[in-house]
């Protein structure tokens, strides 16, 4: 597969705080094989703690907007009115 061939997948886990949420992810991204299903990339939007927890793959690329590590509300109003924008230019 070359670099215009197959899907691009995103991932918004900018509120996946809980435990088992965290676990889900990180599981779901040490098994995949991103290739085998036709996929290129996958961009994963999420706070800097949990993307630390993800190991580093070719294939996963990693989103910290600032606005993540800061309270309740400016999260929401970032993911509300600005992930849609950085999904179509990330």
């Amino acid at each position: 597969m070359n670099k215009s061939e197959g899907i691009v997948l995103g991932i918004d886990a900018s509120r996946n705080r809980s435990g088992g949420a965290k676990a889900y992810l990180i599981g779901i991204l040490a098994e995949l094989d991103p290739i085998k299903y036709g996929i290129r990339e996958v961009h994963l939007w999420a706070f800097n703690a949990l993307l630390c927890s993800i190991p580093d793959r070719p294939w996963l690329i990693k989103h910290n907007p600032k606005v993540l590590e800061q309270k309740l509300p400016s999260q929401l109003w970032w993911q509300a009115t600005q992930l849609s924008k950085e999904i179509l230019n990330p």
